[in-house]
């Protein structure tokens, strides 16, 4: 950039130029290196109690570490928090460690011991440069109780690692102090200037942020969807996210800065795919200023973890290529590489895989990543070249050449990218989870990335885990855009029965039969979610078609919701709290032996429970008013079932003893992230209808009167704007002859055909 600002007072001409051979030095002076990403480690607990190279525990995390060192190399390596357990601050822990100190002193003490031998093992096994994001489990774990031992002493949690990561114990200055452009690249005066830092290596641009905000009290906005862990949320805010953009400001201004990259612990952009996790979320999500300013500055890529399993997301917006990468590394059994030049960014995820639940140090590309930049010179017309000049001319006079600069002439870099695997970019508008009830594979068949049932002597990959008691070997595949990571768990009883609304098979459920899906969520805090699929039965007792409800512990509580929807002797009840729930103000018939449809859909984020929209085979239905309409605000850790508790907490039977698994047929299940339209019902319902021509069709099922046409299209395109239309059929009338007439009929159930009387015949059916 220097260069440039010495030749501004000879005007925009020249500009254009230098800024043109720029460009081609691009090519030129490219410098290939790469670095790793370990987003939650969790494997460092033990230092706690044990540190230092003589620990018992020393050699096989050394192993791993220097295993893919040697093997996969790299720079520096990028950690997005969560290395280890961390709840020092708990009487459980005293009883192990030192009870004869305090609490503030065993916590100092314990993380000290974790996170500095953790740091050894790392530098020792080649990684000399470690960019660590703080976590969670680095502040104790979630949830954070106002007045807890965990609260009082989050500052020894820091301290301890802040020590640890960025401070050299010998000098005990900070590693990171080379200022960024004019920005200090720690934000000195705030509570974050020992954990959030940025550090220029070579031609990237790394930002750390601890993004744990501490409120003055416990923090959960229903309205909002924020919060909900206590008093530490997940945010950036005053003096921290000025320093933020200041940062992103100066790096535009530096030639030698080709690529920027941010992590912190949490994703922003939802859903995410997750397993096993809090499934904790910053605040605000993409609406966030902390995501706008990312995408003002033209960052790369965004690292988080927190959830453990892979997921790529774009920012909606068309022009920009900002990424959210969020991935997995527990106990190294996946990990990314990055290989970097000027101009691309290639990103692998690599899996873990052998006999062995652990320590394989085998691995398999799991997906892949490819950014590639390309710089164009910017272009002015003829006619602004003059005003250009003098206004260069005066900025020079003023000292504000290099602002004027980058506002008149911003390089123009258009990104392209490319996808696969784990790694492909994640597609919001579609189903996240489709299950069509067509085929049952082996669980081994498609691996479900962390399903276990935590027992020492299991493989790698499962081959049979246990859902309230029954053993599951075979799986549902999911063809929505969350892929296998949410594939269904099922039991021998759930049979595929040839009796389907759509496809080959339906699910055929009794008492006994279990579906569970293992991974996390998809729901989350106040996130839209909307779910539909075909059911038949006869049973009268209230029964659970689908449930979302927490995961860890075996006590329920409603301080955030669950959702649970049940069929009641034919009337399907929405749950969001044991006494808590809507249902349609009129009775229904839906035991009756026949299909029907029943979607249920948010119309917005953090909507009240009286808000949600019902539809029974494709009619809104309206419904009661809840005994308590407050704003759904859904546990981040739960997981999600068809027929049953599924995985979730034991203590579900406790409150709600009078619910009773699912009994009869269920076709077509499928899960959104958002509201559900009028296309997504017809989609759901399988209302697409194939056109039959010259084909004579068999009268069965109601039909309505005939309905007027002016032309042959209009028979199918007055069906599809009908929900409540099931198919139609149409034919040409020439029993009044000389004068030909269209005719259409339209069907209100689904039909199998009609005849007419008719010369050519068309039938539009629901296959």
């Amino acid at each position: 950039m220097v260069p440039l600002l010495r030749q501004l007072h000879r005007g925009l001409p020249v500009l254009i130029v230098t800024f043109v051979s720029l460009t081609v030095a691009l090519s030129e002076t490219n410098e290939d290196w790469s670095f790793n990403v370990l987003a939650d480690w969790s494997y460092s607990e033990e230092f706690a109690t044990d540190p230092g190279i003589d620990s018992a525990h020393w050699d096989a995390k050394y192993d791993l570490i220097r295993h893919m060192y040697e093997t996969y190399k790299g720079d520096l390596i990028v950690i997005p928090g969560d290395t280890t357990g961390g709840k020092w601050d708990t009487k459980e822990f005293a009883e192990i460690y030192k009870p004869e100190l305090t609490v503030k002193e065993r916590i100092l003490e314990a993380a000290r011991n974790c996170h500095g031998t953790m740091k050894d093992v790392f530098t020792q096994a080649g990684y000399d440069k470690i960019l660590m994001a703080i976590g969670d489990h680095e502040y104790g774990g979630n949830r954070w109780n106002d007045g807890s031992d965990k609260v009082k002493n989050l500052a020894e949690f820091r301290q301890g690692f802040a020590e640890s990561y960025n401070v050299n114990p010998i000098t005990g200055q900070y590693f990171f102090n080379d200022p960024i452009g004019k920005e200090p690249c720690r934000p000195v005066d705030t509570s974050f200037d020992d954990t959030s830092y940025a550090y220029q290596h070579k031609n990237v641009l790394f930002i750390t942020v601890d993004t744990f905000y501490r409120m003055p009290k416990n923090y959960l906005d229903r309205k909002k969807g924020l919060g909900g862990e206590g008093v530490l949320t997940c945010r950036v805010r005053g003096k921290h996210l000025e320093w933020f953009e200041n940062v992103l400001k100066e790096a535009k201004k530096i030639d030698t800065i080709k690529h920027i990259m941010v992590q912190t612990h949490v994703p922003i952009i939802q859903p995410v795919r997750k397993a096993d996790c809090s499934g904790q979320f910053m605040d605000e999500g993409e609406d966030s200023q902390f995501w706008k300013l990312m995408v003002k500055y033209d960052v790369d890529i965004y690292f988080a973890g927190e959830v453990h399993t892979n997921t790529v997301t774009k920012d909606p917006s068309p022009s920009s290529s900002l990424l959210q990468i969020v991935s997995r590394g527990n106990i190294m059994n996946n990990f990314l590489k990055v290989d970097v030049t000027n101009s691309t960014l290639n990103i692998t995820a690599y899996n873990e895989v052998g006999d062995s639940k652990t320590h394989n140090m085998e691995y398999e590309v799991h997906g892949s990543l490819m950014l590639v930049k390309t710089v164009e010179a910017s272009t002015v017309e003829a006619a602004t070249v003059e005003a250009a000049t003098a206004e260069f001319s005066e900025a020079v006079e003023t000292s504000d050449a290099e602002s004027l600069y980058s506002e008149l002439l911003p390089p123009k870099i258009s990104t392209e990218i490319y996808s696969s695997g784990v790694l492909e970019l994640l597609d919001r508008t579609s189903a996240l989870v489709h299950l069509t009830f067509d085929e049952k594979l082996p669980l081994e068949a498609r691996q479900v990335i962390g399903m276990n049932d935590h027992k020492v002597d299991k493989p790698l990959i499962n081959k049979s885990i246990f859902i309230r008691g029954k053993r599951c070997t075979k799986a549902l595949p999911n063809i929505g855009s969350f892929g296998q990571q949410y594939d269904a768990q099922v039991s021998a009883s759930v049979k595929l029965s040839k009796k389907a609304i759509n496809g080959a098979y339906s699910g055929e459920f009794t008492e006994t039969s279990r579906l569970g899906f293992y991974a996390t969520g998809p729901l989350a805090a106040g996130g839209i979610i909307s779910f539909s699929f075909w059911f038949k039965t006869t049973n009268v007792e209230e029964m659970i078609m689908f449930h979302y409800g927490h995961y860890f512990g075996q006590k329920v509580n409603f301080k955030k919701d669950v959702y649970t929807l049940t069929l009641s002797n034919g009337t399907p009840i929405l749950y969001s709290g044991a006494d808590n729930f809507v249902k349609p103000a009129k009775q229904q018939n839906l035991n009756n032996g026949q299909w029907h449809h029943i979607s249920v859909s948010m119309p917005k984020k953090s909507c009240r429970l009286s808000e949600v929209d019902m539809y029974i085979n494709g009619k809104t239905v309206k419904t009661n008013t809840p005994q308590e309409d407050r704003y759904l605000f859904f546990v981040t850790s739960g997981k999600m079932s068809i027929g049953g508790f599924g995985y979730s907490s034991v203590g579900f039977e406790k409150v709600f003893p009078n619910l009773r698994s699912y009994f009869g047929g269920i076709d077509e299940f499928y899960l959104w992230s958002r509201p559900l339209e009028k296309d997504d019902l017809l989609l759901a319902m399988q209302k697409n209808f194939i056109m039959r021509h010259n084909m004579g069709c068999n009268k069965q099922g109601t039909s309505y009167k005939p309905v007027k046409v002016k032309v042959k299209a209009d028979c199918e395109i007055k069906c599809r704007a009908k929900l409540d239309c099931w198919g139609f059929q149409r034919w040409t009338d020439t029993t009044k002859a000389p004068k030909i007439r269209e005719k259409c009929i339209h069907f209100k159930e689904r039909p199998k055909g009609y005849r007419g009387k008719s010369s050519t015949t068309s039938c539009g059916i629901v296959p």
